[in-house]
């Protein structure tokens, strides 16, 4: 419940005048109006007053987005007083909003998770390096400049929807779990990965296309100097066009085919396949004729520790060559899950998986489909020359009982066959 939501509470009974002050979260999300500032001041009173009258003791996580000049004196208030998780937004807030990283440092901040905020080197580098109990990092639609992420308490982090303006290397030596989710412009680099346990990666070309491509016979050191933020000026357009161009993505990623090997180039992301060697769990999920994936796939190592493995539109060529790769590379694997996008299905290709075949024992497969499932049968066909056990899903909605009908008839159908 929101702030103002919680402290109407105390109106409900005698018992429940003080419950509201000892809530263990403080949630005063409330949409930055830089256009009309009407009942700004009477929101920031009213947190004031709220902060001073609230138990000192209890105060665990604190939500809110950005609000001028107050939101930092809340921020400060609400670690000295052991809130060890927040939660900044700066949606709707033009310019958009340069973080400095001297606001979280009064307290032992554990959880930060940040949005539509832009991060400079000095910035992201000061949060990693000074907040010594931060153990999970978020950054959603963040502008990052920097060109390190680096970290020892580090333990899980997420980038979502993140533009990235420079070659980014994340090193943190505990990092446990990690999420990229289409990142714009630059894959980052992951290094001492050596304790990364789960890693979901989820690639669009379409978000990669404006960047300077790197071939795969550059070395590993290129060269790039950083772009300070303070010199770049991002303005509500800009940040408009970058989000029309990951608009455009699905479009784009079907369109792609894979060129020849002299024609690869890629987008960061080096060596990725090595940074997750070591996972239990790992989630590829990207659209056909992706760049990155394909590519790095020609060098892949062994996952001796994977046991679960979830792809994408990506694995499934006309010779499930880059299917066949992930399977052998993983020794011991147990579950796999594979998606099959409606619009990429209608505009594949004839398959042929009858001369590609590979070697699994006790192997459970998932596949998931919507629309036309001829490929997904093609895959199922793939996986029933060996040994493993499968089970077919489909995405078909509950309001349509038609074809929900003849998904259950199908079903029965199979069944009926198989006995």
């Amino acid at each position: 419940m929101k702030a103002w939501e919680v402290v109407r509470t105390s109106a409900l009974a005698r018992r429940w005048r003080r419950t509201w002050a000892s809530a263990p979260c403080l949630d005063i999300r409330r949409l930055c109006a830089c256009s009309r500032r009407v009942d700004q001041d009477w929101y920031a009173e009213f947190v004031k007053h709220l902060l001073l009258r609230r138990d000192r003791k209890s105060l665990n996580t604190l939500r809110l987005h950005w609000n001028h000049d107050d939101a930092n004196t809340w921020i400060v208030h609400a670690l000295r007083h052991n809130a060890t998780a927040i939660q900044l937004s700066a949606k709707h807030h033009r310019p958009i909003l340069k973080l400095e990283c001297t606001v979280f440092l009064s307290g032992n901040l554990n959880i930060l998770q940040l949005a539509n905020v832009s991060l400079d080197s000095r910035s992201l580098s000061g949060l990693c390096s000074r907040c010594t109990s931060l153990e999970e990092l978020e950054l959603r639609k963040a502008l990052i400049y920097a060109t390190e992420i680096r970290s020892t308490s580090l333990k899980r982090l997420t980038m979502v929807n993140c533009k990235i303006f420079n070659d980014l290397t994340v090193d943190a030596s505990n990092l446990a779990a990690l999420r990229c989710i289409r990142p714009c412009s630059f894959v980052p680099q992951i290094k001492n990965s050596g304790s990364l346990v789960a890693a979901t990666i989820m690639l669009d070309d379409a978000c990669l296309q404006h960047a300077r491509p790197w071939s795969v016979q550059d070395d590993e050191d290129d060269g790039d100097t950083y772009t300070d933020a303070e010199d770049s000026d991002v303005s509500e357009s800009q940040t408009q066009s970058d989000d029309d161009s990951c608009a455009v993505a699905d479009e784009h990623a079907r369109d792609c085919e894979h060129p020849g090997s002299g024609d690869i180039v890629v987008y960061g992301g080096k060596r990725i396949f090595h940074s997750l060697s070591n996972v239990r769990t790992m989630n590829l999920s990207a659209h056909r004729g992706e760049v990155l994936l394909t590519t790095e796939l020609e060098n892949c190592p062994v996952f001796e520790n994977l046991r679960t493995l979830s792809l994408g539109e990506w694995c499934i060529d006309s010779e499930f060559n880059a299917l066949s790769t992930m399977l052998e590379k993983s020794p011991n694997l147990e579950n796999i899950f594979i998606h099959l996008d409606k619009k990429a299905c209608n505009s594949r290709d004839n398959t042929d998986p009858s001369e590609t075949s590979c070697t699994y024992n006790n192997l459970k497969v998932k596949i998931s489909y919507s629309g036309d499932d001829k490929i997904a049968r093609q895959v199922k066909d793939f996986f029933l020359t060996n040994n493993g056990s499968w089970v077919m899903r489909t995405s078909i909605p509950l309001l349509h009982p038609q074809p929900l009908l003849l998904y259950v008839l199908d079903q029965l159908l199979e069944l009926a066959h198989a006995n």
